[in-house]
């Protein structure tokens, strides 16, 4: 889960720049969906940020 944050930094501009490989990690996206519908991880993404 520490690492959610910074796939989610990545997976953006990943995906829009080799949209081929997207299909090729299934999993991926699965983990992605799954903590993404989680309350306290959309919680801990919601927090402004610093700076």
């Amino acid at each position: 889960m520490a690492t959610y944050p910074w796939v989610m930094a990545a997976w953006e501009p990943f995906t829009r720049m080799l949209p081929q490989e997207v299909e090729k990690l299934p999993h991926l996206q699965r983990w992605i969906d799954r903590l993404t519908a989680r309350p306290a991880v959309e919680r801990g993404m919601a927090v402004p940020k610093v700076g």
